[in-house]
């Protein structure tokens, strides 16, 4: 959509264009103007002149690099964000081990926390969760810096709108308030709350595989259950409703609800087949559970009936990529999950069906390399970018007589 835009908009977006690109250039390490210019390809005086704001508003600091030995005159001046403006929060309820960090602006981990074997996202466990952001920011690695938001990836069909939870049988939204408002009630820091699937695409753009130059790619999620995010043009399309991405139609399962039509593509479809092949190796923990390492073990042990799991499911999902695909004409597909534990025959199998029911399947195919971790890169790395965003908004609002610049308008919320 194109919005309607003032010549003054343009014009802040192409500095917000710059600042945003300096700061992801120091997320690094210190940097001078000569190695900005180099990697910006704008004058030396331009990024002069943006570093010089950056200074004034206290997102960057000037930091001094040691001179050579013998070597007389100033110290060559560096530049590096300023990270005792404050510390993000990320809170990562995809896994049944929850994992709850506080970050600092270069996207390093100061200090995490985890509520383990945890099925349901309840009261407790948000009460649990909000006592260790509480102890994380009392610790001697906060350095009393204050919380400037919190970003959480919560399982479910999430309202891209508000964050509040629509869908989840995890988090048993029904009794609860959403995470956004209890965060908020909590610590006054903004709190958004994204699809952990979603959320996921952005770790991995940010994190992983993902080629930096990729626009146009799909993240398939494939774990006890399956699910999926798509990038268009570079940002993450979440859809009329925020539901894009979720596979919850089947025919034959007209009557089950949405989490067993969904288990049934995922790993839960290889615990079947076990189930009644070799009930003695059962990998059913519960009604939503997988014994993962009792899983890994049979694939090891080249065990008969997880092997025939693991092919049909990789025949299923074949087919399933093949259509996206086909319709969506990608340049990548990410397999992410717990199935990457079993990459080797699974991807195996999966090429075999996809060379069996597709002559032209050009999207390349490739397995993450953050073992699981995906949603919590994701949430850091979009915490991070969030208050950048709200930072340099203010900035260009301060200097703009009518203050209606919205940064949001041209650069999303999100990749």
């Amino acid at each position: 959509m194109i919005k309607n835009s003032t010549q003054y908009d343009f014009q802040y977006d192409f500095r917000v264009d710059s600042q945003l690109k300096i700061i992801k250039l120091l997320q690094s390490g210190e940097k001078s103007i000569n190695y900005l210019k180099d990697n910006l390809g704008i004058s030396f005086t331009a990024v002069s002149k943006v570093v010089n704001q950056l200074l004034e508003y206290k997102i960057l600091e000037k930091a001094y690099e040691k001179p050579s030995k013998g070597k007389l005159g100033r110290n060559p001046v560096l530049f590096k964000l300023n990270t005792s403006n404050g510390l993000t929060c990320s809170v990562d309820f995809s896994s049944m081990d929850i994992t709850i960090t506080l970050n600092d602006l270069s996207g390093n981990i100061v200090s995490t926390r985890t509520i383990p074997n945890t099925l349901y996202i309840n009261s407790e466990v948000l009460s649990q969760t909000s006592l260790y952001i509480k102890e994380m920011l009392a610790s001697k690695e906060a350095k009393k810096r204050k919380l400037l938001n919190i970003v959480v990836a919560c399982p479910g069909l999430i309202n891209k709108n508000n964050g509040e939870v629509v869908s989840s049988f995890r988090y048993q939204y029904k009794n609860n308030p959403s995470p956004s408002a209890f965060f908020f009630k909590e610590f006054g820091a903004p709190t958004y709350v994204y699809n952990d699937i979603k959320i996921a695409c952005i770790g991995e753009k940010a994190s992983g595989v993902v080629p930096k130059a990729a626009l146009n790619y799909c993240l398939i999620h494939i774990g006890n259950a399956v699910g999926a995010a798509l990038v268009f043009d570079g940002k993450l399309y979440q859809g009329q409703f925020g539901f894009s991405g979720e596979f919850t139609n089947d025919e034959e399962l007209k009557e089950s609800t949405g989490v067993e039509r969904n288990r049934l593509r995922g790993l839960w479809y290889i615990a079947e087949i076990v189930e009644e092949k070799d009930p003695k190796s059962s990998i059913i923990k519960d009604k939503f559970r997988i014994d993962f390492d009792k899983a890994e073990k049979l694939f090891k042990e080249n065990n008969e009936a997880f092997d025939e799991g693991l092919k049909a499911l990789a025949k299923q999902n074949a087919q399933q990529i093949i259509a996206y695909n086909d319709f969506l004409d990608l340049e990548y597909i990410i397999i992410e999950g717990s199935i990457v534990k079993f990459e080797k025959k699974y991807k195996e199998y999966l090429l075999e069906n996809i060379k069996k029911y597709s002559n032209n399947f050009r999207a390349k195919l490739i397995f993450s390399s953050l073992e699981d971790k995906a949603s919590l890169k994701g949430t850091i790395f979009q915490a991070n970018r969030l208050y950048f965003l709200n930072k340099l908004e203010n900035i260009a609002n301060e200097q703009n007589v009518n203050g209606s610049y919205n940064i949001f308008d041209s650069f999303g919320d999100n990749i």
